[in-house]
């Protein structure tokens, strides 16, 4: 049997990243090892009022739709990940963009 050694990468799947990511985001504790750092110092001017994480939806393996909850109602949260097998979890988040909720069958 071999145990887990440390320092060993664990590679996260695109809904591992979008929900981890995501919801370290609206922490406002950004995990540096899944998110850009160019979205990072984007980040450091931001101060998310969350909830909660409604939904996370896999669009295909570059790209996630994450659904949250906060006082105004829901949003929408288009994340775009970029893929390297030097990165610590294999996928980062690369982009994040809010859209409208299309309509209430969206969700």
């Amino acid at each position: 049997m071999v145990l887990r050694q440390e320092g060993e990468k664990v590679s996260y799947n695109t809904f591992e990243v979008c929900h981890i990511g995501m919801k370290s985001i609206f922490q406002n504790d950004p995990n540096s090892e899944l998110i850009n750092e160019k979205v990072m110092r984007d980040l450091e001017k931001e101060v998310f009022k969350v909830d909660s994480i409604h939904l996370v939806k896999v669009i295909d393996s570059f790209n996630c739709d994450v659904f949250s909850k906060d006082p105004k109602g829901v949003r929408r949260y288009h994340v775009a990940l970029e893929k390297n097998s030097r990165f610590s979890h294999l996928y980062r988040i690369m982009d994040i963009r809010e859209k409208k909720v299309d309509s209430r069958y969206q969700l």
